[in-house]
């Protein structure tokens, strides 16, 4: 299993390629203001290490995904976005994200 420092890690690291697609992008665009680039690469591959981590934290109700994309996690994090139980928040950063995952995985013996 990831520690809580490598999680972290991967999740900026495709946040920061996200970031470095949207600048290409933009870059693009300018060269040629006439046009529009819908020439997302990075997507692709940006889901596929999110279901790679799915997949190794047994998260099975997308909690990740959730995060990344509900929650916002890959840019501005809405915290008010963020799921609640009791109205308490289950995780609002990537560190309290990955402490829930691996509580769910004990808990279901893994």
């Amino acid at each position: 299993m990831l520690s809580k420092e490598q999680f972290v890690e991967t999740i900026n690291f495709i946040k920061e390629q996200g970031k470095k697609e949207k600048e290409f992008i933009k870059t693009l665009e300018k060269l040629s203001p006439y046009s529009h680039c819908d020439c997302y690469l990075y997507d692709e591959y940006e889901q596929k290490m999110i279901d790679t981590l799915e997949a190794m934290f047994e998260d099975n109700t997308h909690e990740i995904s959730y995060f990344c994309y509900d929650c916002n996690g890959l840019d501005k994090l809405e915290k008010k976005n963020c799921p609640k139980v009791n109205n308490k928040y289950l995780y609002t950063s990537l560190e309290t994200l990955y402490d829930y995952l691996v509580k769910e995985m004990k808990s279901h013996g893994n």
